[in-house]
This record gives structure tokens, C-alpha cells and sequence, in this order.
């Protein structure tokens, strides 16, 4: 291991990683790290970093940046420890992502009806306290999401709290790979609530929460083939000795699990093998712990929860702004979960203790106890059904006021809370208040949001594989408890050679179309924005409300003026209704918008390639008018090939108000648009809001109106003094130097030309903000297919007409391009040893192995179309063969 010490001073360091290598990196307490790739390609958790841009890890954050090819890491910041170690299990633990995504397949391709034969994986992983299951299920998860599989993540480990904050078991479907800095999403979780950091306090309890999720997600597979040939992976607790043991076996058993993977406890897999050989088609393999695994004591572990549960109301880096609310006593019910009534000594056998019911809800007094406990929002409608019912959010209790019998809470968003569920020193509560019927039917739709999972969303196209070498081999061995009738057993040895790497789930097509991206980028954040605006709309006419509401409660209103604030809240509900209802209409064809073009990027097969080639250049064109500014040709050119919902009018046409108020010198809609997105351009550390300020500050000085522009100053210049203090006192010394001024250091602001920057930068700004490249696809086509042509040939007089390089245009765009690299290279064919040339071109296999034409054109013919790599033994059809030119 080569260590590359702690840092003590935010400074910009490179480390080299060698193939099959890790970067460790433990981020410091007080400052966060950035991040990114400089070459290579490299993985975090499964997730692959994309290239040159630079990611912002939070404090305290643990990590580890892995590659099969080698990389080059760039990092920017202080670290605890980070330090490259070149032993890893990874190559056991792809091995083992290989055979689920074999299961997989086979589950997908059999019938819907074989209950048996359409399952998928069910993957437990079990390990004492600090072994990397978490990390490991993470990988798992990401690896299987870029295959194209949408497996269902199940989180059992309530001390740790994974999917959201400790004490809760939940699962979510994982659709695309998990990211590496935000971890796993929250937009449709199922939540039980447990209230404890250890099952020891109510083990019943923890029993009956794990008995009802599964049978959620069981009711869920049934009802979506999909899910269900995804499978689950599923996280358990650190617990594995007495009753955690026992809790283990429960889970197994519970969630059907038929992968059982045990990390570093030879004493746990052969218990567990032992106990399980009787189950029938359970795989029980042992892998590798990670030598990168931190251990952790009981104080860091308390802080670790503490930090998650702030960081569920503020956010990774608190950005987040959690409502506070006041509520009466009299608005309500608070239960306890486990209690109730004892039986007494007199009536037990001798020796006996009561014991109190673990499942028995029972009412509980509001008082100074239930101070700074964390509450769980839940869906149940009587007290009854507070067990069995999973939850929509969590509240916590900042003030209670025993004299005026009213407490104040911190909600994670503005809603009239349905039931509440928390957990206390002595217990777990919950808190019931009555709502309105509309609010009511908005929890209902949540409910059904959050049992069904049918939320639309996208899965992305990988950028790239994950890459392995072709020249190694995989080798599996049948398990020792032996009664996989799956047809593919499971071996994970730290020996066994790397996997076929996880490749795009669009076999059919070429390399081209990991340019999608911006593709299906683009209406996903338009959809998220549209979702972000009418969220804030209403939480605006809902604060409105319940300020009206309270106010109305607090004072002495004739019954005249009582029924004439309320029609005034009537009339302000049903506007809100007509909002919503508009609201939704946007969502649903936003979201049809990312259907529609998923269906698209789907459709693409050999049969009917050019039409699909057609298809894409058309939408090539539409991006170029639209940024070059035609608009009206590219709405034309879209309506007549009948692509509007394949290219993005809408958003650029929103761009478009802002480019033509800058350039007629108004920075309002400029603005505007900032405080629409200023939580994400505070993200990316955007300064556009500062140099529009700026510029609105240089027009005032302009127009020799300085008393305004001193108070402007104050207003919208002065706190960007802490981070922009130089650009400022530049800015501001302009009132001393007049617009006429000479000094060519303040003359310069004063030039129109300071429009046409501010365009530049919102330019830039919004192809960032909607994820789309800087420069026109169309110009990045024509660049790809100009540096293979670009030759000092092309710049001489005598060039020939046919090289597009002879015309000026197409000379301006390669000019920053580098000459092509002409070799003089014969390939020879590694089966017929005969030369590939244009007589018998080479063909590429999947794999990226490279033989000639007429070699895998006699073994099509030998073995009816199939292609069999004779060094890596891959098995493709020959149509998936792509061609190669020699340049």
C-alpha cells in the first residue's frame, strides 16, 4: 500500500491508480472534499465517475475510488487518511454481480405464471458490525441498474438507516446506479418505523415490522414482472450472536431469500449452511472482507446517527429548509407501542414478572418528555392499524410549551400531519390529528405512490462499461450445501478471475449512442423543475391557509366575519385545486415526454437502423437551430417530421426570453431565473447571479445615478463581499471613474461587449443546469468524424474536393482538432493468421476482441450464427459484431 498521508491544508493533489486498484479516502471532519477524474475510468461503490467533473464529498464521508484499467484521480481539499491499496475482494464480488445477472435473465425470459422460475435473485448479505455489507449492497445494486434491472433495495439495519434516518427498516426500487455523494433516493421509499437503534428492545416488534414489508413487497412482485426477475438485495443488521441470530434466520426465511452472502465470519457461513441446507435452492457463499472497512465504536456510531437524521431535514450540505409548525394538545393522540396494562404478581405462576404486550398500542399524555424526540408521519387511519402501516415522513420536536398546551415541530415539508409515530426513552408514540377531506385524498395518493412503486422514471444510458480484462477467464464452483437447481451456481473466491463486466442494456446499438445522455437529461430535468414548482406553490398557498386558519382560532370574530374568512380560505383552496390540477397536467406530459423517448432510444434495432439514423440527424438539426437562435425553422423542422416530443422547444425557449431581455440590456428575467434554480447554481457554485448584479450596478453608475446605486450596492452587492471581494472593490471603484474614464482597467465595464459575456455565461449556466454540452451535437459529430480526416494534406492547395477538409467551414471547425495519426499497421487475424485489410475488414466483438471477416464468417456458418471468442470463450450472434476500418 502506498499511503498518501492526511492532509491538513486544502491543496490540489494527483494520484495515479494502477488496474485493479482502490483509493481509500477518509474526507475530514470540517471541510468537504472535491473530487474528479482526470483519465482512466474508475468506479465508486459501483457508480462510475464521470470524466473532469469535479464532485463535492461532505465531512466525515468514507469512501473508495476503484479501477479495473487504471486512472488518475484528481482531489482538492483536506483529507483524514486517503491512501491507494492494490488488494481487493472486487474481482470475488463482480463475480458474483455476474451469476445474479444471469438468474436475472433466465427469470425474465421464463413465463409470468411459473411463480418459481420468474423470481429473481433474493440476495441477504449478513456480517457482524463493520464487515462492508452496506458498501457491498451498494455495488450490487449499481452494477444491476446499469445491466438495466430495477432490483428492490430492503434495509434492515435500523441502527445504521441507509434508506432514511436510523431506526427505520424500509426498501425502494433502485433504477439507475446509485450516486456516489447523495446515496440512495428518496423518491419512493416504503418505511416502517422501528424507533429503537437496536431490535434488543422490542424484538417482537422488529419481527412483526419485517413480517409486513415483506409481504408489501411480496403483493408488489406479484403485480409487476419487472420487479420481480429484478429481485432484492437485502441489508441486515451487525448483529449475528443469541437473538440477533435468530432475527437473521427470521429474515431469510420472511423475504424468501436464495443467495445468502456471508462477509468475513467463517463461524456465521458455516452456521448458516448448516441450519440452511434443508431450505431448498439457497445458496450460502462466503466472501471477502474488505480491507478498507473502518471500524467504528459506539460514540462514533451515535454521532453517525445524529448526522443522518439532520441530514435528512437540512440535507447533504444544507441545502434543505424544513418547515416549522406550532400544534395544540388538543389537536392530539399520542400512543405508545409496547406496554399497556400488567398483568399483577398475584395472578402469575410463582417466580413470573409481568411483561407487558410488545405490539399493544396504548394512549400516552403529551408532556416534556416527547422534547427533541424524532416523529414518524404514518399513513394509518385508526390506532389499530399503526403496526401494520409504513410511513410518509418524519417530524421532530423542537419546543413544547406545557403552560399555553402547545408544542412546536420541524417538518421535513408543509403538510397537515395525518398520524404521527415516534419513538421515546420509553417507547414509541403516536401523534393524530384530523385533517381536511382534501388533505386527506392527497395522503391517499401518496399512499399509492409509495405501495404500488409506479412513479415514472428513467434509466439513464451508461456512459460506460464498467472494464475488465478480456484476457481472464471466470470460474464457478458448485456450493457445498448444494441445492441449486438454478443451473448457474454461485463461487465468489478472492482467486476466481474477474466477470463479464456489466455492459449497456442496448446491445444493438453502436458506440454513438452513449451521446444520448443529453437526450434523456434534458426532459428529466425539466420534469424534476416542474415537480420543484409546484411543490413551492403549494407550500405558499398552504402556509397561507393555515396562517388564516390560526389566526381565525386565535381571535373574537362575529359569526358574520367568521363565515367570511372562511369563504375567503374556500375560495383560496379551490385555487390552490385549480394549481394543482394544471400542475399535474404539466407533470404527467413532462413525464410522457421521458417515456416517449425512452421508447425511442429502444426501438433502435439493425432492421431499422436508418430510419432511426434519419430520425436522430433531424433532431441533430433542431438542437443547432435552436441554439444558433432560429427558432421558428427548428419549430417547423420539428412539426414536419413530427419530433416534438423528441426535442427540447420548451426548454429552450425559456432560455430564449432570457437571451433577448439581456441583449435589449435588462438583467429582470435574468434574474428571475436564478431565484428560480439558486439552490442548484449554488450547488455548481454558479456566479451568473453575482455578474448580473454587477452589471445592474455598471448601468446605474452609467446613468450617473450614484445615490441608487450606493443603496444597491448595499442591498444585492454586499454579500457576495465574503467570497468576491476583489470583483467588487474593482466594480465599485467605477463611482470615482465615470463612464468617460480612459483607465482601461474600469473602461472595459463600461463596453457593451459586457452583454454578449452575460449571454455567454447564461448560456453556459443553462446547458449545465439541464445537463446538456456546451457546444451543438451537430458541431461534436462533425468533429468526430474531422479528426479522423485531419491531415496537413488537407491545408495544402492541391487538396482534393472530395476531403471536406478542402472547404473553409469545415477547416474552422477541426481547427482545434489534432491531426489524424496515419500508420502504416497490418493486423493479422488471430484465428486464419491472415491479413485484415479492406478485402477482409476486422469485426469487433462484444468483448473488444478484434478478428477478420472471413474467420467469424465460416464459424457463424459452423455454429448456425453464434460466434464463440476463442480466447475468452464469449458467446455473441454474429449481427452483434460491429465493423472496424483501418485508417
Amino acid at each position: 500500500m502506498a499511503y498518501g498521508g492526511s492532509g491538513s491544508a486544502s491543496t490540489i493533489k494527483q494520484v495515479k491508480l494502477e488496474r485493479e486498484s482502490e483509493l481509500r479516502i477518509e474526507v475530514g471532519n470540517d471541510a468537504p472534499l472535491r473530487l474528479r477524474l482526470l483519465n482512466g475510468t474508475a468506479e465508486i461503490f459501483g457508480t462510475e465517475l464521470p470524466p473532469e467533473i469535479w464532485l463535492n464529498f461532505p465531512p466525515r464521508l468514507k469512501f473508495a475510488v476503484f479501477t479495473w484499467y487504471g486512472a488518475t484521480i484528481e482531489m482538492d481539499g483536506a483529507t483524514e487518511t486517503d491512501y491507494t491499496a492494490d488488494e481487493t475482494p472486487m474481482v470475488s464480488y463482480v463475480n458474483v454481480h455476474a451469476v445474479l445477472d444471469g438468474r436475472r435473465s433466465r427469470a425474465k425470459a421464463s413465463s409470468p405464471d411459473d411463480s418459481v422460475s420468474s423470481q429473481g435473485p433474493r440476495v441477504i448479505v449478513v456480517g457482524p458490525t463493520d464487515s462492508g455489507k452496506s458498501t457491498l449492497s451498494r455495488m450490487l445494486l449499481s452494477w444491476a441498474a446499469k445491466q438495466g434491472w430495477k432490483p428492490t433495495f430492503v434495509d434492515l439495519d435500523i441502527g445504521q438507516g441507509s434508506i432514511t434516518i436510523p431506526g427505520c427498516i424500509a426498501a425502494t426500487p433502485i433504477e439507475m446506479p446509485i450516486d456516489p455523494v447523495e446515496g440512495i433516493p428518496l423518491e419512493m421509499p416504503l418505511v416502517y418505523f422501528y424507533g429503537h437503534a437496536t431490535p434488543s428492545n422490542n424484538v417482537e416488534l422488529y419481527k412483526v415490522l419485517v413480517k409486513e414489508l415483506a409481504g408489501m413487497i411480496e403483493r408488489q412482485f406479484t403485480g409487476n414482472a419487472e420487479s420481480r426477475a429484478s429481485g432484492m438485495v437485502i441489508n441486515t443488521m451487525g448483529w449475528i450472536e443469541g437473538v440477533g441470530y435468530d432475527l437473521l434466520l427470521h429474515a431469510i426465511r420472511t423475504f424468501k431469500a436464495n443467495v445468502v452472502l456471508v462477509l468475513g465470519q467463517e463461524k456465521l457461513c458455516s452456521m448458516l449452511k448448516d441450519v440452511l441446507k434443508s431450505e431448498p435452492k439457497v445458496d450460502v457463499v462466503k466472501l471477502q472482507r474488505s480491507g478498507g472497512v473502518v471500524s467504528r465504536n459506539a460514540k462514533v456510531r451515535q454521532k453517525a446517527r445524529s448526522y443522518r437524521i439532520r441530514e435528512y431535514f437540512y440535507g447533504l450540505s444544507n441545502d434543505l429548509s424544513p418547515h416549522s409548525n406550532i400544534a395544540n394538545f388538543s389537536d392530539l393522540f399520542v400512543y405508545r407501542v409496547g406496554g399497556g396494562p400488567q398483568a399483577p404478581r398475584s395472578a402469575l405462576p410463582i417466580g413470573a414478572e409481568p411483561a407487558a404486550d410488545p405490539t399493544r398500542v396504548v394512549p400516552v399524555n403529551i408532556n416534556r418528555d416527547l422534547l427533541h424526540l424524532v416523529l414518524a408521519v404514518s399513513f394509518a387511519k385508526e390506532p389499530d392499524e399503526i403496526i401494520s402501516s409504513n410511513v410518509a415522513g418524519f417530524i421532530y420536536v423542537t419546543d413544547i410549551d406545557i403552560q399555553s398546551s402547545k408544542f412546536l415541530m420541524l417538518l421535513e415539508v408543509e403538510l397537515q400531519l395525518y398520524h404521527v409515530y415516534l419513538n421515546s426513552r420509553s417507547g414509541q408514540h403516536m401523534l393524530h390529528k384530523t385533517v381536511t377531506q382534501g388533505m386527506e385524498h392527497l395522503f391517499t395518493l401518496g399512499v399509492d405512490y409509495l405501495t404500488n412503486m409506479t412513479r415514472p422514471t428513467l434509466n439513464p444510458v451508461s456512459q460506460s462499461e464498467i472494464p475488465f480484462s478480456p484476457l481472464l477467464t471466470m470460474e464457478m464452483d458448485s456450493l457445498p450445501n448444494g441445492n441449486n437447481t438454478s443451473g448457474t451456481p454461485i463461487s465468489a473466491t478472492a482467486t476466481a478471475n474477474p466477470a463479464q463486466p456489466p455492459s449497456s442494456n442496448l446491445p444493438q446499438l453502436t458506440e454513438s449512442l452513449k451521446l444520448e445522455h443529453q437526450f434523456l437529461r434534458v426532459p428529466f430535468e425539466y420534469y424534476k423543475k416542474t415537480l420543484r414548482a409546484n411543490h413551492r406553490a403549494v407550500e405558499k398557498e398552504m402556509s397561507a391557509v393555515i396562517s388564516g386558519v390560526n389566526e381565525a382560532a386565535a381571535t373574537d370574530l362575529s359569526p358574520d366575519d367568521a363565515v367570511n374568512h372562511l369563504n375567503s380560505l374556500v375560495s383560496r383552496l379551490q385555487g390552490l385545486k385549480r394549481k394543482l390540477e394544471e400542475g399535474s397536467r404539466a407533470e404527467h406530459l413532462q413525464a410522457q415526454k421521458c417515456r416517449v423517448r425512452l421508447d425511442h432510444l429502444e426501438s433502435a434495432d439493425a432492421e431499422n437502423m436508418s430510419e432511426w439514423n434519419n430520425t436522430r440527424m433531424k433532431r441533430i438539426l433542431v438542437d443547432y437551430m435552436l441554439r444558433m437562435s432560429y427558432y421558428d425553422t427548428a419549430v417547423k423542422l420539428a412539426e414536419s417530421s413530427n419530433l416534438q416530443d423528441l426535442v427540447d422547444i420548451d426548454v429552450f425557449q425559456e432560455a430564449k426570453k432570457v437571451i433577448d431581455a439581456l441583449q435589449n440590456k435588462d438583467v429582470a428575467p435574468a434574474l428571475a431565473w436564478c431565484a428560480d434554480n439558486k439552490s442548484r447554481l449554488k450547488k455548481s457554485k454558479s456566479k451568473l447571479e453575482f455578474q448580473l448584479r454587477l452589471q445592474e450596478f455598471i448601468e446605474l453608475v452609467r446613468a450617473e445615478n450614484n445615490l441608487r446605486a450606493i443603496t444597491y450596492a448595499r442591498k444585492y452587492l454586499a454579500p457576495w463581499g465574503a467570497t468576491h471581494m476583489k470583483e467588487l472593490q474593482r466594480v465599485i471603484a467605477t463611482l470615482a471613474f465615470k463612464r468617460d474614464t480612459e483607465c482601461a482597467t474600469y473602461k472595459v465595464l463600461f463596453e457593451a461587449k459586457q452583454w454578449d459575456y452575460l449571454v455567454d455565461q447564461f448560456k453556459q449556466e443553462f446547458c449545465k443546469l439541464y445537463g446538456m454540452t456546451l457546444e451543438p451535437l451537430l458541431n461534436i459529430y462533425l468533429q468526430a468524424g474531422l479528426s479522423a480526416l485531419k491531415t496537413p494534406y488537407c491545408y495544402e492547395d492541391d487538396c482534393t474536393k472530395e476531403d471536406p477538409l478542402s472547404q473553409e467551414a469545415f477547416r474552422t471547425l477541426a481547427m482545434p482538432l489534432p491531426y489524424s495519426k496515419q500508420h502504416h499497421s497490418k493486423l493479422v487475424c488471430y484465428i486464419t493468421k491472415e491479413l485484415m485489410d479492406t478485402e477482409n475488414p476486422p469485426q469487433v466483438l462484444p468483448n473488444g476482441y478484434v478478428y477478420s471477416t472471413k474467420a467469424l464468417e465460416e464459424m457463424a456458418k459452423k455454429n448456425n450464427g453464434t460466434i464463440i471468442c476463442p480466447r475468452t470463450g464469449l458467446v455473441c450472434s454474429y449481427t452483434e459484431l460491429v465493423k472496424a476500418y483501418i485508417s
